[in-house]
């Protein structure tokens, strides 16, 4: 999704929040919840991570939230949302998968801001500050609690070449993408285990304790294994994510048992559905003033999930099946970001720039078939 549209609303300084714990009346799909806000400056951040180039330095700051039994090896299943802007155009209670923060034992660590210097001179600019919700989830398909959280811990250190990739693939003009595959047998994209995937961070400056940063693009699922890119190829030129190759983590919440041979189902709920490549049936089309004359628009399709509420939303994962136009032929599905309102699944699909005469073309980037899973 475009930042333009989800910089949530002003909040108080540094962090404040709630935390409702599980066996209360409103305790309906979680385990715990927190709802906090996260704001800062360039000046005040619990971290800083600081990226040097040629002619520039950009600095990534960070703003740290306590989350008691955090574990680095054995995470709960959980999801954080950001509100989305009300003046947006989704309403006053809209709320956006946030995916831009890194974990360590006991805290997460939410971007906020960046910081770029040229020339001697230093601009700040706010990304993701405001509300932000969290849910902390039993995993899998009971309401149980377990001494460990994930069932299962896939850990691979991934790297390759430009000719020893086991995969490939690559959509319309965007590079070409090398994959390394890694062998899940309980993976099934349509009995899909609750999941998540982080990555060992290993920043230039700025963080030196152990870190693992949520992954939700660069992999893809297929039956039975899961494919995690560590290169690309722009032009003739291959370049590889990190040389010395990057450490995954891929812990599943659902038991992953089978019973005569078969998966047993690993999810409460499953909703398959179809969005159109169609800007005609958008449920909601945002807009925004670039401040020049020109415009751009996004393009949103709604799925009903019957009794959601945004303060109550159930552990889900949404899913889209892929269709590179070149490379890895056999079906496969990716993750795919998602926003929430009461009793609605909002997936963007597409959007279009008009410039100051008013010219302007639609682009799909998100219509196909759809399946989200939700779990206890």
């Amino acid at each position: 999704m475009n930042k333009k549209f989800l910089a949530p609303i002003a909040a108080v300084l540094a962090v404040s929040f709630f935390l409702l714990p599980s066996g209360g009346a409103e305790a309906k799909n979680f385990r715990n919840r927190k709802s906090f806000s996260v704001t800062g400056d360039g000046s005040n951040a619990d971290a800083s991570i600081v990226y040097v180039g040629g002619v520039s330095t950009s600095t990534d700051h960070y703003r740290k939230v306590s989350f008691s039994g955090l574990k680095m090896a054995n995470p709960f299943s959980y999801t954080a949302y950001r509100q989305i802007d009300p003046t947006s155009g989704f309403g006053n209670d809209a709320w956006s998968f946030d995916d831009h923060y890194f974990m360590t034992d006991g805290n997460l660590w939410f971007y906020y801001g960046d910081s770029t210097t040229m020339d001697g001179t230093t601009t700040y600019h706010d990304y993701s500050v405001g509300n932000k919700r969290y849910f902390q989830y039993y995993g899998g398909t009971k309401k149980k609690k377990r001494k460990n959280s994930a069932y299962k811990t896939y850990e691979v250190n991934v790297t390759g070449t430009e000719n020893d990739a086991d995969a490939t693939s690559q959509e319309g003009t965007e590079p070409a993408y090398y994959y390394r595959r890694v062998s899940v047998p309980e993976l099934n994209t349509a009995n899909l285990v609750d999941y998540g995937i982080f990555s060992k961070n290993d920043f230039p400056q700025g963080f030196s304790d152990e870190s693992w940063m949520l992954e939700n693009s660069n992999y893809f699922l297929a039956d039975g294994f899961l494919y995690i890119a560590y290169g690309y190829k722009y032009g003739s030129n291959f370049y590889r994510f990190d040389d010395g190759g990057t450490i995954f983590r891929f812990f599943t919440y659902s038991d992953g048992k089978r019973k005569k041979g078969r998966l047993k189902k690993q999810y409460v709920k499953k909703y398959s559905f179809s969005v159109p490549n169609d800007p005609n049936a958008a449920d909601k089309v945002l807009s925004s003033d670039d401040g020049d004359g020109s415009f751009y628009y996004e393009y949103y399709k709604k799925i009903r999930i019957k009794g959601a509420k945004t303060e109550d939303f159930p552990n889900i994962q949404v899913i889209r099946k892929n269709s590179f136009a070149s490379g890895y032929a056999n079906e496969s599905w990716s993750h795919r970001d998602f926003a929430i309102t009461d009793g609605y699944l909002w997936v963007y699909y597409g959007y279009k720039d008009v410039d100051e005469n008013g010219v302007g073309e639609y682009k799909d980037s998100g219509s196909g078939d759809y399946r989200a899973f939700l779990y206890r």
